[in-house]
């Protein structure tokens, strides 16, 4: 039975002996007992606005983690307790098993990201989470796109990686009767590993799908303190499990990674939002410019058509939805006025065979186009690259 903890010094100070203590038993058994489970941290990104003047309440946080009904299973409803502190709220789902998350807001109440904790069953925690939201507005997960979860690896010791890339879906949409273009790797290791992964990432046909999901890695945020360390893996979702001796080393990877991710978002709003502006002469001109995804060749849409059949489905990993219909003047090039299923916004499309146009309106998130990115690279290839007009990287 877990602690009633009401302050984040508490919180914190039971993570990490739940840290070490993962820690000992895989160091002794290089295994982890069915009862025992990893500290896991989720990053979830919220659409502020629509929060209002709630914010992160113990009222809004119910509404935000009911689960949505399916076929099989029906709503969920949480019981959320607020504790001594701001911003800081428990959230317990009575399921079998039952899931407990302690929700931390990053930086005041009605911060667009929030850090959730559980040692609860990892299985069940990913299913409800994902349940929310794949199936609600307002709230979608953070979107770590392959060099971004490389970078982050970077700042610790090499301990491995996952690799995923799936083309499948469009090759079923494209009619392909028995499609199998897709990859899939675990790695776990120190320097050999890390050669391994640059003979694949390196070959000609090997490499575009070899695309990141996943980095191992062991970190201190302070290397002078060798024995303070976390063991990390780190998910395109935002999910952090770990291990170790410390908590804060943890926390200071964790809180490091959303600014730099926040970073970007809040970069992609204010370069690439089209919007109007008045001028000093009582006019108006348009801000904002286009993203770019440009396809590296070898790696290019063949048939543009199943591509928006299945990105502008209105499902997951895009969450797009937009019917596409002719561009004027070409003949390979298709054009979709889409609908984000997270926030609401607009979002206009120009897709060709070499290279994506994206454009947000007012109102659109950057979320949206990491999410985009990410599901681009893991589904068409890793060399797919985002650009401003311009022809320079965004990330």
């Amino acid at each position: 039975m877990q602690p009633e903890l009401t302050t984040r010094r508490q919180l914190f100070d039971y993570l990490e002996e739940q840290m070490n203590a993962s820690y000992r038993q895989v160091l002794g058994s290089s295994r982890l007992d069915y009862e025992s489970n990893y500290l896991k941290t989720y990053l979830l990104e919220l659409d502020a606005d629509a929060m209002g003047a709630r914010g992160l309440s113990a009222e809004a946080l119910r509404d935000l983690f009911t689960v949505p009904p399916t076929r099989s299973h029906g709503e969920v409803r949480p019981t959320v307790r607020e504790t001594d502190e701001a911003g800081f709220l428990t959230v317990e789902w009575g399921t079998s098993p039952p899931l407990l998350l302690y929700v931390d807001a990053v930086t005041d109440e009605r911060s667009r990201f929030i850090i959730t904790h559980t040692l609860s069953d990892a299985a069940a925690t990913d299913s409800v989470l994902g349940r929310i939201v794949n199936r609600k507005a307002h709230v979608d997960q953070t979107w770590f796109w392959p060099a971004f979860l490389e970078e982050t690896q970077s700042y610790g010791d090499f301990r491995g990686m996952g690799v995923h890339y799936d083309r499948r879906r469009f090759e079923r949409a494209a009619g392909v009767a028995d499609p199998d273009d897709h990859f899939a790797m675990q790695l776990s290791g120190g320097r050999v590993t890390r050669e391994v992964y640059s003979f694949l990432r390196d070959h000609d046909e090997i490499g575009p799908r070899t695309v990141v999901d996943k980095v191992k890695l062991k970190y201190w945020a302070d290397r002078n303190q060798a024995g303070e360390f976390a063991l990390e893996d780190i998910y395109l979702s935002g999910k952090f499990t770990a291990r170790g001796t410390s908590f804060a080393s943890h926390m200071d990877l964790v809180t490091r990674s959303i600014a730099r991710y926040a970073e970007t978002v809040d970069r992609l709003e204010a370069e690439h939002r089209i919007r109007y502006v008045p001028t000093e002469g009582g006019g108006v001109e348009v801000a904002g410019s286009p993203v770019y995804f440009v396809l590296a060749p070898g790696g290019e849409i063949q048939d543009v058509a199943a591509f928006c059949q299945v990105v502008f489905d209105g499902h997951r990993p895009f969450r797009l939805w937009g019917v596409p219909r002719e561009l004027p003047g070409e003949t390979q090039a298709l054009q979709v006025d889409a609908t984000d299923l997270h926030t609401g916004a607009s979002l206009y499309f120009e897709i060709y065979p070499d290279a994506i146009a994206m454009y947000l309106y007012e109102g659109a998130c950057g979320n949206t186009v990491l999410r985009f990115y990410a599901n681009l690279q893991h589904t068409i290839g890793r060399r797919a690259t985002m650009e401003r007009d311009n022809g320079a990287r965004i990330a």
